[in-house]
């Protein structure tokens, strides 16, 4: 398992200005701290190649973590992990004038952006009340406006407003189904002002599996074996989905017999 401990310093950065999440609750989501001990291999995220890595913790490390409870079982939404931090630095960084996101979080992104001096306003929509509730007074600053919605509605609603950036983050699984961001950015285009961006969760990574991808129908090979590291999560035994291993090529939606680039451009 391959390890790297990063000594750039981006997502450092990012971790030294977010605010103090205290452990508590409200309706069915709770905030709660944590700590990544010394010697801890995880996923990370390299925000540079657009790439997942694996990385050691050299140092104890501490974290804030987003939970949803549902009959005392608790999901893990996020937390302000290396992964979570890196994938927000080119968006942080890219971000200008009127910001819209869609999804609030642990609000990292709504108030590591807000930050921006080039960001005048950030508005985020949120479709729990209880995320809102919980997060909202920790990350809030003048720039900020928090709605609660679902995207759709928003849209219906507000698509007299026009955004410089839009930074969609509504998905739970790593990527987000390639198939699901390509729907959504779509459908925020009306929002969009004339020269603005829209800017997906792991965009660098999507940029470069997509073009990677072959242009052609692949068969997989019949059988697992050591090969080049998957495109996603450098697995390296692995069946072969055109660089994908079986279950990145899962979650994005891909054939299990051939890839298509096909509806695949974003």
């Amino acid at each position: 398992m391959p390890t790297k401990m990063y000594n750039s310093k981006p997502w450092l950065r990012l971790y030294r200005k977010l605010p103090k999440y205290p452990d508590s609750k409200f309706g069915s989501f709770c905030l709660k701290t944590d700590t990544i001990p010394a010697g801890t291999v995880l996923q990370g995220y390299n925000e540079q190649e657009g790439r997942f890595e694996y990385i050691k913790h050299y140092d104890d490390f501490p974290i804030s973590k987003l939970y949803e409870i549902n009959r005392e079982i608790e999901t893990l939404w996020m937390s302000t992990a290396q992964l979570e931090l890196a994938a927000m630095v080119n968006p942080v960084k890219l971000a200008h004038g009127q910001v819209l996101t869609c999804g609030l979080g642990m609000g990292v992104f709504a108030y590591l952006v807000s930050q921006n001096p080039k960001v005048k306003t950030v508005t985020v929509v949120e479709r729990s009340q209880d995320v809102i509730s919980l997060i909202t007074p920790i990350v809030w600053n003048r720039k900020l406006e928090v709605i609660c919605s679902d995207l759709q509605s928003f849209i219906e609603t507000k698509s007299e407003q026009k955004f410089d950036f839009i930074f969609l983050d509504i998905w739970s699984s790593l990527l987000g189904p390639i198939n699901d961001a390509l729907t959504y950015k779509v459908q925020v285009q009306p929002l969009l002002a004339d020269g603005g961006r829209v800017y997906l969760w792991l965009q660098e990574l999507i940029d470069r599996v997509l073009d990677k991808l072959p242009k052609t129908p692949v068969i997989p090979l019949e059988a697992p074996r050591i090969q080049m590291p998957c495109l996603v999560c450098s697995k390296t035994l692995r069946y072969d989905y055109a660089g994908l291993c079986m279950d990145c090529a899962d979650e994005l939606k891909v054939s299990e017999i051939t890839i298509s680039r096909s509806n695949m451009t974003i």
